[in-house]
């Protein structure tokens, strides 16, 4: 019999209207109790029956909450995950996982202390994209890969509403907001890299935060390149890989966002299901022979993350996503803006 986790979200912004809330409201597995808004009352207006709080500490105090979302603004996660393990919840944090590798460590040394499951949202390793990505380096059709590149871009010329997004200070710059998800890409499929490099810019007018990341990860015998920028009007393909027998490209789709915001639900049907027009293409040479087609990409639906993270609290499994996994990505960042400002490549411990 499934016991639903009652959930606390710590804000209704995008994260926790378009993407958490959701999920949670359509899995047996978790029930939506509370919510903080401090300024409106949008989520009660979407879902009457939860509680709806005015600050993060009534969530803390709330007894029959067991899970917190700490979805808040990047320099808060530190604080709001600590202060919600302390009262003895599980907590869920949107990336980045910690402003620091020293934060990061105190989380996990609090967890583990509370007996708590501390887990972090990086739902891009349940994008389509991503496990065609994957499931094209596993078999091996490209034999021994050369390099690659992974790209995450938009173009917002003009500088973000929301302004804590756009001020300097812990978690701010595109390598806390975009860098996370593909770093954290990487190091799912290839592993910590023994050095990396990096150029990090501010390219827009009136920007004080860097938007534009050049980032090379070393492996034996192969490169990575992560790019991302906030000026790129015509963007190139998301994800190309290199290998002595042939070579992958594939677009970037943000498909699972653009449904959520469209309304649409993880349990409708056609969710997380990609056109047939913007399949990856594949040109390699398989058993003697030259082979150029597109490869279907798999299915997607973000909510695999949140039923494994219903069998960790319920059934102690292993965590979606590890936090020593996130913390690595958290240490690269920190390699990252090391490389910029000593202008050297640097080596990973």
């Amino acid at each position: 019999m499934i016991t639903p986790i009652k959930t606390g979200l710590c804000s209704f912004g995008s994260s926790g209207e378009v993407f958490h809330a959701p999920l949670i409201s359509c899995s047996e597995g978790f029930e939506l109790h509370a919510v903080v808004e401090r300024h409106s009352d949008r989520a009660i207006a979407k879902y009457p029956s939860i509680k709806h709080y005015k600050d993060v500490q009534e969530l803390f105090d709330d007894p029959e909450l067991e899970l917190i979302v700490v979805n808040t603004p990047n320099n808060t996660h530190f604080d709001f995950a600590a202060r919600a393990l302390k009262a003895g919840k599980h907590v869920l944090i949107e990336k980045p996982f910690s402003n620091s590798v020293e934060e990061g460590n105190e989380l996990i040394n609090l967890a583990k202390v509370r007996h708590k499951v501390l887990t972090v949202f990086h739902n891009r390793r349940w994008d389509g994209d991503f496990k065609i990505i994957k499931e094209v380096i596993d078999n091996g059709v490209l034999g021994r890969l050369v390099d690659a590149e992974f790209r995450f871009e938009r173009y917002r010329r003009t500088l973000n509403v929301k302004k804590h997004k756009e001020l300097i200070g812990p978690g701010s710059g595109l390598l806390y907001e975009l860098g996370t998800h593909i770093f954290d890409q990487a190091l799912v499929l290839f592993g910590k890299p023994e050095t990396v490099f990096a150029d990090i810019r501010t390219t827009r007018d009136n920007s004080l935060i860097d938007d534009y990341f050049d980032v090379l990860f070393f492996y034996p015998r192969f490169r990575l390149r992560l790019r991302s920028s906030m000026l790129v009007k015509e963007e190139g393909p998301g994800y190309v890989l290199n290998g002595t027998m042939g070579s992958f490209r594939k677009n970037r789709m943000n498909l699972q966002e653009d449904s959520l915001k469209a309304g649409m639900l993880p349990t409708d049907e056609g969710y997380g299901i990609e056109p047939k027009k913007q399949w990856g293409l594949l040109n390699a040479e398989i058993n003697g022979k030259q082979v150029r087609k597109h490869l279907k990409t798999p299915p997607s639906n973000y909510m695999d993350f949140y039923n494994a993270l219903y069998e960790s609290i319920r059934e102690g499994k292993k965590a979606p996503i590890e936090p020593q996994d996130a913390l690595l990505g958290i240490e690269l960042i920190e390699a990252c803006y090391q490389s910029q400002h000593e202008k050297r490549i640097i080596a990973i411990r």
